[in-house]
């Protein structure tokens, strides 16, 4: 039984990602990381993600519920744990999975239109610009007495779908990064200089990025937006509306950022007597305050990128 528990072998530090072979050390040899205690009173990283990658297992969806669930005593102890090889995959993970989602948002988002015409003697013209293919179009739509009869058409426009849903991806994982690192730099100034070296929720930033998993869910609720649309050319029974879409994504972002916020701010409160008031005051005003800018910022560059592309690929 001793030899067989001898040969047990950790994969990876979970503070560097440093492979390890042989029997168990009890410092990581790269970083000096304890590999033999749950202590985090050197800042080590002894959540369930971190454990389980130091094995070679995934944990995300535990971890996710970890954070999602964590109460008083956990949070002050997220909150001592220094930045670990863990926690940065975990992060990249999340950062990932958001800006995917982002590529079938905005591909689902832009070079979509619905056109509706009242001569109904002939087919819907297309729009202007090239790349445009009619997906569907209705026959003669007849309205109530008075009022003339429609035709509709759906339209989809591949390239302009395509290159939104790059850039869509790329900027998001910049904007992602660049909010990250502003949100660190923040947390880290509200500390003083003799809390700053011991990197104090530099680890929980990391993992609050569990709360990316309803917002990621919001943008694939928006992405059935062209499902209204084809309910409404082809007069289904019944349909729901592209505004029911966005109000069920709207709901479930703000839900994921609202959750996420208050989450930040309850970490700050477990930040020591004499600078917690300076954590408070930057997760109450800076977390949403750098947060706005950078997603603005995103949204912006994404609309000036593509209407600028598109109209030098005359496929506006």
């Amino acid at each position: 039984m001793k030899d067989r528990a001898a040969t047990v072998r950790v994969v990876r530090c979970a503070a560097c990602g440093q492979l390890l072979e042989g029997p168990t050390p009890p410092q990581c040899p790269l970083c000096n990381a304890s590999l033999g205690t749950d202590s985090v009173n050197a800042g080590a990283d002894v959540t369930p993600y971190a454990k389980a990658y130091a094995q070679g297992r995934s944990a995300w969806r535990l971890m996710n519920e970890w954070v999602w669930f964590a109460g008083w005593q956990r949070l002050k102890h997220i909150a001592l744990i220094r930045s670990s090889a863990a926690s940065r995959l975990f992060m990249k993970t999340n950062v990932f999975l958001l800006a995917s989602c982002l590529i079938i948002f905005e591909a689902t988002q832009t070079g979509w239109r619905l056109d509706v015409q009242e001569n109904v003697e002939s087919a819907v013209a297309a729009p202007t610009g090239g790349g445009w293919l009619r997906l569907s179009e209705s026959s003669t739509i007849q309205q109530p007495a008075g009022k003339i009869p429609m035709r509709r058409a759906l339209w989809w426009n591949p390239i302009q779908s395509g290159f939104a849903a790059v850039h869509a991806f790329i900027f998001g994982l910049i904007a992602c990064l660049i909010g990250l690192r502003l949100l660190q730099v923040g947390i880290a100034r509200a500390h003083d200089s003799n809390h700053r070296h011991e990197q104090r929720m530099t680890a929980a930033l990391r993992y609050s990025t569990a709360w990316v998993v309803p917002v990621a869910l919001a943008m694939i609720v928006a992405a059935l937006k062209p499902i209204a649309y084809a309910g409404e050319v082809r007069q289904w029974s019944w349909y729901p509306s592209p505004q029911g879409f966005e109000l069920g994504a709207a709901v479930l972002a703000a839900f994921g950022f609202f959750m996420w916020w208050f989450w930040l701010i309850r970490l700050g409160t477990t930040a020591t007597g004499k600078i917690r008031g300076n954590v408070i005051f930057f997760m109450v005003v800076g977390v949403p305050l750098i947060t706005g800018i950078v997603g603005l910022a995103w949204y912006y560059s994404v609309e000036a990128l593509n209407r600028t592309l598109f109209q030098f690929m005359n496929v506006t």
